[in-house]
């Protein structure tokens, strides 16, 4: 499963994130410990988008 690199620029800073899976599902955001980063939670990412999710995370 692909994901993508997204940039959220808000009034208090820009944030990246990724994000993949079912564009119409349900929006799951994935928030992740020091000092992991999302590339290392791909595969859960990715099974998570093959469940119907729409995973973001930040």
């Amino acid at each position: 499963m692909e994901f993508e690199l997204v940039t959220f620029d808000l009034p208090h800073g820009t944030f990246h994130a990724l994000q993949g899976g079912d564009p119409d599902g349900q929006p799951t955001i994935v928030l992740h410990g020091f000092p992991d980063h999302p590339p290392t939670a791909k595969p859960f990412l990715a099974e998570l988008g093959r469940r119907g999710r729409h995973v973001v995370a930040p």
